[in-house]
């Protein structure tokens, strides 16, 4: 009900109207090479959103993060950028 009533609020090309856990019917099909080659395209340092809330130092959440943003970087450039849904198809208004 909740993928339907977000295709029927936002048509077309948008974000919001995708399921972002995958159809279970796309899911079964899927081959252990097609699984690695979206992570390849799109779990990248360049393609990443870290989101924190509370109360938190900033400088400890820095820290702990550089390991991680090393180990993105040493994956080497972005494969391509052509379908990110978030960016390349704003988000229509509600109307």
């Amino acid at each position: 009900a909740d993928l339907q009533l977000r295709r029927l609020l936002y048509p077309g090309v948008c974000g919001f109207a995708s399921e972002t856990g995958g159809l279970m019917a796309d899911i079964r099909t899927l081959t252990v090479d097609r699984i690695r080659e979206y992570h390849k395209s799109y779990y990248r340092a360049d393609n990443i959103c870290v989101v924190i809330t509370g109360k938190v130092d900033a400088a400890d959440v820095f820290r702990s993060l550089e390991g991680p943003e090393l180990k993105m970087k040493h994956r080497g450039a972005p494969v391509d950028n052509s379908s990110r849904p978030w960016f390349t198809h704003p988000v229509p208004p509600l109307s």
